[in-house]
């Protein structure tokens, strides 16, 4: 990638972003400024931007690091503003682009989704799901599941890649519901996701299935269990060089060890994961599992350290996952800064617990993330109630009774 961006080639900084990231054709389209139709051309080696002008319009869309300065030829074929009509978004800060949280917005997104292949549509999906909730794009999900998947599983021209890609979709369907409060019925998409990634023979989404059900299982304090689905996803990678699961893998082990208080064990696993994660792209083997970097491996070992009562080193861990991710992954840096708040409780330091909190009200009233929510109820659980005013009263008001407990950190 440092040599693409060396070389302003934006050909090859396209198929790099589709190889290694989630961003679908599409979304790679809004960002540069480019059609769709152009960015398969680009992707499949038909085609390539020469045009210096598109070039620098692409990758200030990317939000790309200059890593050459612009020559004088350059400067003179580029304008100084983008040309009028041009499609690329405006953006501040970190942000490619601004998110609406609301219902009608994700559908309105989420419209095109049924046309496109699966592999795209997952891309799709989980980037919508990243920045708002499952609960916002589980039905679109399971629409194109049965519309688009389900008949193919019972046609003659179905084969092993057909059960894969059920499997895929029906993984993160599983992850989706799980975010809208319904982990039996995650559970239930997780079974049958390895069943079909066992018969598509897919080892890489196979050993995925498996840390998606440790998590689960971690979710509900089943400890020994987790840990066990866990070692099962490490044996299903087999010789499989996939960097990325096998820290999740690690990541899900070391929670299972520090809840129990094995301190020794969990930071060595943690250790294994972030030696995996460092040196530049991590990718995985099967294009349909999900990545796991090192904003990833941050947020677990915070939790990990939450439990191993280290509160000060779980603080650092979580304010990491804010420095990685981006504004627009609304869902886990809401969760690293309950992680925080959850912490500065433990060390004694209310004021800027509650700071916050109030900074996460309107969030959770519209993200709709039930796992969020839950979350943020433990903390508020654990606060004097009589003392939150303003945004944050309001929103603990119209917080379920039933979600008011300790807050796990699961």
């Amino acid at each position: 990638m440092v040599a693409a961006l060396t070389q302003w080639d934006l050909s090859e900084i396209i198929v790099l972003l589709r190889r290694y990231s989630d961003l679908s054709q599409s979304a790679l389209a809004r960002l540069t400024g480019l059609s769709v139709g152009m960015v398969s051309l680009v992707e499949n080696g038909r085609s390539q931007v020469r045009d210096i002008v598109k070039i620098r319009t692409a990758l200030q869309g990317l939000r790309a690091p200059r890593m050459v300065p612009e020559t004088p030829e350059m400067k003179a074929r580029m304008p100084t503003a983008a040309p009028a009509g041009s499609t690329r978004q405006k953006t501040g800060g970190a942000t490619p682009f601004s998110v609406d949280l609301s219902p009608r917005a994700v559908r309105s997104r989420l419209s095109s989704v049924m046309e496109i292949p699966a592999e795209e549509a997952v891309r799709e999906f989980r980037i919508v799901d990243r920045q708002t909730s499952g609960q916002h794009v589980y039905a679109a999900a399971m629409e194109y599941l049965r519309r688009r998947v389900g008949p193919r599983l019972v046609s003659e021209r179905g084969s092993a890649a057909t059960f894969t890609t059920a499997a895929g979709m029906l993984e993160m369907a599983g992850w989706m519901a799980h975010d809208a409060g319904r982990d039996d019925v995650a559970d239930q998409h997780f079974r049958r996701a390895q069943h079909f990634a066992e018969v598509g023979d897919d080892s890489s989404l196979t050993a995925q299935v498996w840390a998606s059900r440790s998590h689960l299982a971690l979710h509900h304090g089943q400890l020994r269990q987790a840990a066990v689905l866990a070692e099962r996803g490490y044996e299903a990678l087999g010789g499989a060089d996939s960097a990325a699961l096998r820290g999740r893998l690690l990541a899900m082990r070391a929670r299972s060890y520090a809840a129990f208080g094995d301190k020794t064990a969990c930071l060595r696993l943690l250790g294994q994961a972030e030696r995996l994660l460092t040196g530049g792209i991590v990718s995985s083997v099967s294009r349909w599992t999900s990545p796991f970097d090192e904003g990833s491996l941050a947020g677990e070992a915070a939790r990990c350290l939450y439990d191993l009562k280290d509160f000060a080193a779980a603080r650092a861990c979580a304010q990491r996952v804010l420095e990685l991710r981006a504004p627009e992954r609304v869902r886990s840096r809401s969760l690293a800064s309950l992680t925080i708040a959850h912490s500065l409780i433990a060390a004694g330091n209310l004021d800027d617990a509650w700071a916050i909190m109030e900074e996460l009200s309107d969030t959770v009233t519209t993200l709709g993330s039930d796992v969020v929510v839950r979350e943020f109820a433990g903390v508020v659980h654990r606060l004097p109630k009589s003392q939150a005013t303003g945004r944050l009263a309001a929103t603990v008001s119209r917080l379920p009774t039933g979600y008011f407990g300790p807050g796990l950190m699961r």
